[in-house]
């Protein structure tokens, strides 16, 4: 007997054991040490010391980069101009910039991540001037950019990757065919091998109308590029890579509308030679270009092959300065408006002027365009350590008084723009042949982030071709589905916009997902709003919708439900293929949040759907993915689980096994 209760013991402590070998390690990196790596200041034997004592830069502790060393005793007749950057103790403020300005110096970039400030073509020998400065603690050089435009593309889960797939869009299946891009800029100069192949049809607006025999307006002029930004933005949206295949855009098969409104000294308007004293758009190629575009929306071009006709996305990197911030009321962000009603899908750079600019400039103020902001990426895949980009503009918009507080959040979405390197056009001649060129640098700023958002949206419409023409639907998506980055400017308004990011860092793979799913196009409401806030996961921390994570067997879910200016009646959810639901003890205030607790799934795959609605509309959809590892206990079960209750069969039938072999073994030992 005691035999066989040894054997119930051993058979009931090894059910545990086993119901445990299929559930997934824990995340380790909450086990990592809790003392940051990178901070700038740590403790060394009980005392704190900052880095600039702890530098390998700076052997004397003189607080000059001994790089700098022999530069700084040079004499004055004798110096040299260095580019620099000085650090602080301390932030800085603006009473250290205007006092660098009022001394002479040229402040080029403030850093106020790293408490520092960058200063351009400083006279060597007033290097030791700037260390004597209040709280200033640290000289150092500025260094040459090692530039990885490689890194752009799949940092957005566009490209395949080590580190996202199989969540990239182009695991997915998507390249952007058959969608056609105008790239509204200096011209394409698609002899280059990245480019080959890609021109649809063109225009050059830098020329005067009386002139259509040599410049003709029908399409069919190809104006080439010789000042090497328009080339640079088609390259990051849609280069093959050519030859070597490293440096591709997201959408590799989508082809290209040349649209040139700049030329080698600048952009239209201001151009002195474009147009004539009786040419009724004198100056202006760049309203002239967008009316263009409008008006070949549905052109077909001869080159397409059928599949490509048309115009679908505009892609715009600059803006235009009129005098003063925009409000979205001048003509030129109000023709961008107008494109898009009328069925263009339209991206527009948010501007250089960086963190103290005052609004935005005409285009980049358009209401209705999708504009984009400039990350820094750190030449890393992972998202932990994208920054804004120092000289990215900021929002909001200024208000142009129609009772619709939403249009001034500008920008709407950002991308890496900085350090990028891209494909060279031949800009030395008039007519130039770049079919041997490769890359190199064509620097940073939020005219390169727009042509990798415009990239990503070639492929939103391959994936779901409804989308066409519907451009505010798809701003919806990429804010839906960007990266937050930061907490909301006015989450009073809204719980998601912030004036760096807009709504955050655009991720491919997620858009197009939820470009996949939006099945009823004409029936979303782009203002009304359904998102997935929180969920309470097994082994990592939740981060966003439309991914997959690990549940217990009694979990909770929590969202928003609301509309941006609309109405707004409910917000349903639906699990796997089952029947929408109307969410029950939602909070009646602005964002109508919700709470669920699930405790009946089986163990498994599920997806949990959520969507808002009013009337015959709704929002786009908002689902995670769970894997549910465990039941939930349940009142007449026998240990509340469908795992656990095998077990013990399995072990009562092991148990029951191994003493009938021990009654007949002794059994047999005793007759022997």
């Amino acid at each position: 007997m005691r035999l066989l209760s040894a054997v119930l013991v051993l058979v009931l402590l090894s059910i545990p054991l086993a119901a445990a070998i299929d559930m997934p390690d824990q995340e380790r990196s909450e086990w990592k040490g809790l003392k940051d790596p990178w901070s700038s200041h740590v403790e060394i034997q009980g005392e704190i010391v900052p880095w600039w004592e702890r530098t390998t830069f700076d052997q004397n502790g003189n607080g000059i980069s001994d790089i700098l060393e022999p530069f700084a005793d040079l004499e004055k007749g004798d110096h040299i101009a260095i580019d620099l950057t000085i650090s602080y103790s301390r932030d800085f403020d603006d009473n250290d910039i205007n006092e660098l300005q009022l001394r002479g110096f040229d402040v080029a970039v403030p850093l106020e991540m790293i408490d520092a400030i960058a200063i351009s073509q400083v006279p060597s020998y007033r290097i030791h001037e700037l260390l004597n400065l209040n709280g200033v603690i640290f000289v150092e050089p500025q260094g040459n950019p090692i530039l990885f435009a490689d890194i752009a593309n799949p940092t957005v889960q566009a490209k395949t990757s080590d580190m996202f797939s199989p969540w990239t869009a182009w695991d997915l299946g998507y390249r952007g065919a058959g969608v056609s891009i105008a790239v509204i800029d200096t011209g394409i100069d698609d002899e280059h091998p990245s480019l080959d192949g890609k021109f649809l049809g063109g225009v050059d607006m830098t020329k005067w109308d009386q002139s259509l025999f040599l410049f003709p307006q029908d399409g069919s002029y190809n104006p080439d590029d010789i000042q090497g930004h328009g080339s640079t933005c088609s390259g990051i949206a849609t280069g093959t890579g050519a030859p070597d295949g490293e440096y591709q855009g997201p959408a590799t098969e989508a082809k290209l509308v040349d649209i040139r409104i700049g030329t080698k000294i600048g952009f239209a308007p201001g151009e002195f030679w474009v147009g004539a004293q009786n040419d009724p758009h004198l100056k202006d190629g760049t309203l002239r270009g967008v009316e263009w575009a409008t008006d070949n929306l549905n052109t077909p071009w001869g080159n397409g092959g059928g599949d490509y006709s048309g115009i679908d996305i505009y892609s715009i990197s600059w803006g235009v300065d009129i005098g003063q911030p925009s409000d979205g009321t001048d003509q030129y962000s109000r023709l961008l408006d107008a494109a898009a009603d009328a069925g263009a899908i339209v991206i527009n750079a948010a501007g250089n002027a960086g963190p103290n600019n005052n609004g935005f400039s005409g285009l980049s103020a358009s209401s209705k365009a999708i504009i984009v902001a400039s990350t820094v990426d750190h030449d890393t895949m992972e998202h932990e350590d994208d920054v804004v980009a120092w000289y990215s503009s900021r929002g909001p918009r200024h208000d142009n008084n129609d009772d619709n507080p939403y249009d001034e959040l500008k920008p709407d979405i950002a991308a890496p723009g900085t350090n990028i390197t891209q494909l060279q056009p031949d800009t030395t001649r008039i007519i130039g042949d770049a079919s041997n060129n490769g890359y190199g640098n064509r620097g940073s700023g939020t005219s390169y982030a727009t042509p990798l958002v415009v990239g990503v949206i070639a492929l939103l419409l391959e994936a779901n071709p409804d989308l066409e023409d519907e451009n505010e639907v798809v701003k919806e998506i990429l804010m839906a589905t960007a990266d937050r980055k930061k907490a909301p400017m006015r989450p009073e308004l809204d719980p998601f916009w912030e004036k760096d990011f807009g709504y955050g860092v655009t991720d491919a793979y997620a858009a197009c997902r939820l470009a996949e799913e939006t099945t009823d196009v004409g029936a979303i409401d782009p203002r009304l709003q359904a998102h997935i806030t929180g969920l309470e996961t097994l082994n990592s921390n939740y981060t966003k919708p439309f991914y997959n994570y690990t549940v217990p067997g009694k979990f909770t879910i929590s969202g928003l439900g609301y509309s941006k200016g609309g109405a707004y009646e409910r917000t349903e959810m639906k699990i796997d293929d089952g029947t929408w639901k109307p969410i029950e003890g939602q909070s009646n205030d602005i964002f109508n949040p919700w709470s669920v607790e699930i405790d009946d799934l089986e163990i498994g795959n599920h997806t949990i759907w959520v969507r808002s609605i009013s009337g015959s509309s709704q929002s786009l959809l908002n689902w995670v993915e769970v894997v549910v590892i465990e039941t939930h206990g349940k009142e007449g079960t026998l240990a509340g689980g469908n795992l656990l209750l095998p077990l013990i069969i399995f072990g009562i039938i092991a148990m029951i096994s191994a003493a009938v072999y021990i009654y007949f073994k002794r059994k047999k030992e005793t007759k022997a």
